[in-house]
């Protein structure tokens, strides 16, 4: 039996410095996950953050991530292993100062969004996405989160810019791979009221899938990340996700509630099994979760934790959330429908 083991957390909010608040509650989520891997034998292969790493996207609020976050992959007995961990931003890793210093004052942003939205299709959000000058502009405001991309991956196929926004990437374990797709859904972030206000764009998600496709056809398993929970999309964007996501892939992992969710998506053509990691520091109470997968059968089982006043403040196995997850544990199967049926195929974009 071949299993993938995942870690999931998001929403850390970090400042300009560790404080010794701070400090006590990540040795507290540090200590949990190592007592979750001791009691249930689980190694993570990998470690999956959904967004939200700064608390303003400025330069000087990544220079902690990098230390947890090595902090974080040595509690998985990955020490060192950087390429394991796998990043999206959040609307909290857009530098909102950025937009008041561009060409552009953040009331023209302000019409240029209302614009895009107001469009009866998505093309003009398409047309935008393809140009390179466009994205510049929309994007300077990611340029601490990307510059701490580069400089904690080291690696020029982790990269993160306006001309690659989101990512490809495979997992390998024992002869099979698992692709994990990185989307941006904060990519429009610059405002405090976004529900409905945001943007994923039709030729993102399908040059994502497409190039999923075309690098390993073979993969078994497709995991998508995403920062926003697709109801907080735009509807016109909403119908164009549900158009290619579900059936392409077969888990979204999200953030950005602060709480942690388990659904399943279902259609009449597919199923896609969407996890919430909650916020894992600095929010009312700390959630986070860690999945293994059957990658033969598609059988997994979330491991759902919490620290909330209800359990005494301390970690525990989060049986508050649904009344059903004893013990905090979530079955599931990915073996609901088949993936790239043959009568389908990506939306050329």
């Amino acid at each position: 039996m071949t299993t993938l083991t995942w870690l999931h957390l998001s929403d850390l909010h970090l400042r300009d410095a560790e404080t010794s608040v701070d400090r006590v509650h990540f040795d507290g989520l540090l200590e949990d996950i190592e007592a979750l891997r001791q009691k249930e034998k689980l190694n993570p292969d990998v470690v999956f953050f959904t967004g939200d790493v700064a608390f303003s996207g400025q330069a000087a609020q990544y220079n902690l991530a990098a230390k947890w976050f090595d902090e974080i992959l040595q509690v998985c007995n990955l020490p060192g292993q950087r390429d394991r961990f796998f990043i999206v931003p959040g609307n909290h890793d857009v530098d909102r100062s950025i937009v008041s210093r561009t060409t552009l004052s953040a009331k023209q942003h302000e019409n240029f969004a209302t614009d895009l939205l107001n469009f009866d299709n998505c093309q003009a959000i398409d047309d935008f996405l393809k140009c390179e000058l466009d994205r510049k502009w929309a994007f300077e405001k990611f340029s601490g989160f990307g510059r701490f991309v580069a400089e904690f991956f080291g690696d020029k196929e982790i990269e993160f810019d306006h001309n690659r926004y989101y990512f490809v990437r495979p997992v390998k374990k024992d002869g099979r791979t698992v692709m994990v797709i990185g989307l941006n859904s904060a990519w429009l972030s610059f405002r405090d009221d976004e529900q409905g206000r945001l943007l994923l764009g039709e030729v993102q998600m399908c040059n994502a899938l497409r190039e999923a496709q075309n690098k390993h056809p073979g993969a078994c398993w497709y995991i998508a990340l995403i920062h926003h929970p697709l109801h907080w999309l735009a509807e016109k964007d909403i119908h164009c996700v549900q158009q290619h996501l579900p059936g392409k892939c077969h888990v979204l992992l999200q953030g950005h509630l602060h709480h942690s969710s388990f659904s399943i998506q279902s259609t009449p053509d597919s199923y896609l099994h969407v996890l919430a990691a909650g916020a894992s520091l600095k929010a009312r109470y700390h959630a986070y979760n860690m999945v293994q997968l059957n990658l033969d059968t598609g059988a997994g089982i979330a491991f759902v934790r919490l620290q909330h006043d209800d359990i005494g403040k301390t970690w525990g196995p989060d049986s508050l959330t649904y009344r059903n997850a004893e013990n905090g544990k979530i079955a599931f199967s990915l073996n609901l429908h088949k993936l790239w049926p043959s009568s389908a195929a990506t939306t050329e974009a």
